[in-house]
């Protein structure tokens, strides 16, 4: 009995030090955890960072106002522009998405953000990870990972990828430098 609460407490502590990280988060980034919904005037529903992003494409996009002032972050080239609505379900086939991947994925070098393996003759693989979902494409929310990292990410579809044929060809010519590359 004694080792229950021995577990519980430490499991309280742990739980509390999470909740803690969260809240210390910056608000923007709160933000994105919350995505209140807010009605438009054309009858469709746009979560803030919609409403946000559309106040903030006036002139140019948001994306490349923080590029052009800030200088962060630092890349070669402007992105592509995104449109004013992004479709829900999202639509990874879209013209405008492709030339946005494509872009990321060059100025990340062709290269996996978590194993590091380098997929510039074997594009293919590498994907363009919404880490925060679909409706948040600045930089800062997108990682470009292998197809087998992009697998292991959290969140119901991504197992769906270790049926995919890519994957399996993925893992039998880097199989066993990714498996170092991850787990070591």
């Amino acid at each position: 009995m004694d080792v229950f609460w021995v577990v519980f407490v430490i499991v309280t502590f742990v739980v509390i030090a999470i909740l803690k990280a969260i809240l210390a988060q910056p608000e923007e980034k709160r933000d994105k955890l919350k995505a209140i919904r807010i009605p438009s005037r054309s009858g469709q529903r746009q979560t803030a960072s919609q409403t946000k992003a559309k106040r903030l494409r006036q002139e140019r996009s948001p994306l490349q106002s923080k590029i052009l002032e800030k200088g962060y972050p630092a890349f070669s080239e402007l992105p592509p522009p995104i449109p004013e609505y992004v479709s829900d379900p999202f639509d990874y086939h879209a013209a405008w998405w492709k030339a946005y991947s494509t872009w990321y994925r060059n100025e990340k070098g062709w290269t996996c953000e978590i194993c590091q393996i380098s997929l510039n003759d074997d594009r293919y693989y590498l994907h363009t990870h919404h880490v925060w979902g679909t409706q948040f494409n600045d930089p800062e929310d997108l990682m470009a990972l292998c197809i087998a990292c992009h697998s292991e990410q959290p969140g119901g579809h991504h197992s769906q990828l270790k049926a995919n044929q890519a994957y399996h060809d993925f893992m039998t010519k880097y199989g066993k430098q990714w498996r170092f590359r991850r787990y070591h």
